[in-house]
């Protein structure tokens, strides 16, 4: 079963879409807090990463719930795998806010 979708051009960011995708099926009920699952995350159309973890949430609070994966089982070439994916992700979401904090900088009133 497919708990989680990735748009590759949906203009929503991957991460938020994998949380999103996994909120919803919290919500919905197919994943439960405390429940041990097997996890394989397609980090490329060739690639994956496979890992054991539990769903854990915190209470809620001003900004909604938040929920995240505990891994308790991953193999080193996965482990090495998903820590390039996740640098890779921090890149992106970078150049992206300092994209658009360029763009803010450029067209405010104030640097007239």
């Amino acid at each position: 079963m497919r708990i989680v979708t990735v748009k590759e051009k949906s203009g929503i960011p991957k991460y938020k879409q994998i949380v999103a995708s996994i909120e919803g099926a919290i919500m919905a009920g197919t994943l439960k807090k405390g429940d041990k699952y097997f996890f394989e995350l397609y980090t490329t159309s060739h690639e994956k990463v496979c890992f054991e973890g539990v769903i854990k949430g915190q209470s809620p609070s001003e900004k909604g719930k938040k929920y995240g994966v505990e891994i308790t089982h991953i193999d080193k070439e996965d482990r090495n795998a998903l820590e390039g994916f996740i640098n890779r992700l921090e890149k992106k979401d970078n150049e992206i806010y300092n994209r658009q904090d360029g763009f803010w900088s450029k067209h405010s009133k104030y640097n007239k």
